[in-house]
């Protein structure tokens, strides 16, 4: 017994053995293959021209966050950004309430048109990094340096919140 098609013509169901895939990843490759397929058509009805409204705001959500370093060295926090491909006018930093922010953006790069295979592992867009500092940090005492694609932040520590070690127990 044979399947109609749409055109009206008649197939014979697939065997088990023709649909399972011989190589050990080779299911686990389908299924990316077909998530990959499923995440393309539940978010292109955000990119549909004409479409009111807005994309949830998960969308809106920066693309990625650059890493970063804090450390307390010489009476100052330290914070160091890694923040490759981006411009030094493309970013800020700000000191507001108590919290230290770190913004951007990154330009996209241009796609290669005449390539005929290619991979582009590169986020751009904007980002956002925060950090909150002890209180009475005086604005006009931090430096920020950008170097070499690594943005560098001091901010020198008031007196009453320099850290003292102390050995915590864990518990349980």
């Amino acid at each position: 017994m044979g399947i109609m098609t749409e055109n009206g013509a008649t197939t014979k169901p697939a065997t088990k053995s023709a649909v399972v895939e011989r190589r050990p990843l080779g299911l686990f490759e389908q299924m990316e293959r077909e998530m990959d397929e499923l995440r393309h058509q539940m978010f292109s009805i955000f990119r549909r021209p004409g479409r009111s409204g807005s994309p949830p705001a998960f969308l809106n959500e920066p693309a990625w966050a650059p890493t970063a370093d804090a450390y307390e060295q010489d009476g100052a926090l330290v914070v160091k950004a890694e923040l490759p491909g981006v411009k030094k006018e493309d970013v800020s930093v700000t000191l507001d309430q108590g919290v230290l922010t770190i913004a951007g953006q990154r330009q996209e790069e241009q796609e290669q048109k005449e390539a005929r295979y290619y991979t582009c592992e590169r986020f751009s867009g904007s980002f956002q990094r925060s950090f909150a500092v002890p209180e009475g940090i005086d604005p006009k005492a931090v430096k920020a340096e950008f170097k070499n694609g690594v943005l560098e932040v001091h901010v020198p520590l008031p007196a009453s919140a320099k850290s003292t070690p102390a050995s915590i127990t864990i518990g349980g």
